[in-house]
């Protein structure tokens, strides 16, 4: 099935879609094949990943961006890496379109990245026309990762504000609050859905 603007469909692999055969991709995947990495080089690429992560976790985005270009300087092919990377571009520094490079990279080496699949349904929304995959995309994603608390919320926020299926939205809602019954966001917010 084809998407509106080539992206992966949920269960589908990258290769069914017409945007990740453009040509600047085609050419880079054809000079160096897109595969997960294997070799020795990728310890100090996880290091660095796990020292972003860390920053992120702090509350310290832009110094994590950097440890990420690194990771990705030493390893190309690390699907975590550009995953994070594209979703700080987008989250943080509002650099869409080199988010959605980086964030489809990384669903081609791993369709089923999680941080990949969340963030551009998260992109997707600003999109009307392209509701229909952003759901998709978090169906896919909740389903990688049933437990993800902020996947789950953002599915249902993004519902409610869409208009879509407000029962589905309430059920997502419940389900959130039931993984994090304590957490401030959903007691002030919950009663809303």
């Amino acid at each position: 099935a084809e998407t509106p603007r080539g992206y992966p469909a949920p269960g589908g692999g990258p290769n069914q879609h017409p945007r990740f055969r453009d040509t600047a991709l085609t050419a880079r995947t054809l000079e160096r094949p897109l595969r997960p990495f294997t070799h020795a080089s990728s310890e100090a690429a996880r290091e660095l990943l796990v020292q972003a992560k860390e920053m992120v976790w702090l509350n310290d985005r832009p110094r994590a961006v950097p440890l990420l270009e690194r990771a990705l300087q030493i390893e190309p092919n690390f699907a975590d890496a550009l995953a994070l990377l594209g979703k700080l571009r987008s989250e943080d520094r509002q650099e869409h379109p080199a988010a959605e490079e980086l964030l489809k990279r990384a669903l081609l080496l791993d369709p089923d990245n999680v941080v990949a699949l969340g963030c551009m349904a998260g992109m997707l929304e600003n999109h009307e026309e392209e509701h229909g995959l952003a759901a998709e995309l978090y169906e896919r994603a909740i389903e990688i990762s049933p437990k993800d608390f902020t996947l789950i919320t953002n599915y249902a926020v993004f519902i409610r504000r869409t208009g879509a299926d407000q029962p589905k939205a309430r059920q997502l809602m419940l389900r959130a609050f039931q993984l994090q019954p304590k957490h401030p966001w959903l007691k002030e917010n919950a009663h809303k859905f």
